[in-house]
């Protein structure tokens, strides 16, 4: 495994989590069993480990149907193996969470969610 730099990332996930991910087309997760009605931190960990120039891998993020990433493209933020996080306050009203990723341009690419109650 290459190493990830994290220097870019306030208290980053473990080095591990950065270099593994789920690629492919779009996906989602739906993830139960959260305190409802409740508001949680959802922190989405990710790495580019493949491509190599912007533009190669466009996605967007929905969570609980609403679009909080558009066109999203981690090289373009932070380069190649280098880690990047994007933080959201959700509100948990039924004890579930639903993370939709969805295809723009190559592939959709995520290393790791993150969920807390506040």
């Amino acid at each position: 495994d290459h190493p990830i730099d994290l220097s870019g990332v306030d208290d980053p996930a473990p080095q591990a989590v950065y270099q593994s991910n789920r690629y492919g087309g779009s996906f989602k997760y739906t993830i139960t069993g959260l305190k409802p009605n409740a508001p949680h931190l959802i922190r989405l960990h990710f790495a580019e480990l493949f491509w190599s120039g912007q533009g190669q891998r466009l996605f967007d993020v929905w969570i609980n149907g609403q679009q909080v990433l558009t066109d999203f493209d981690i090289f373009a933020e932070v380069g190649r193996m280098a880690a990047l996080d994007r933080s959201f306050d959700v509100s948990v009203t039924g004890g579930s969470v639903v993370i939709d990723l969805t295809l723009s341009v190559g592939d959709v690419q995520i290393n790791g969610i993150e969920i807390a109650a506040r």
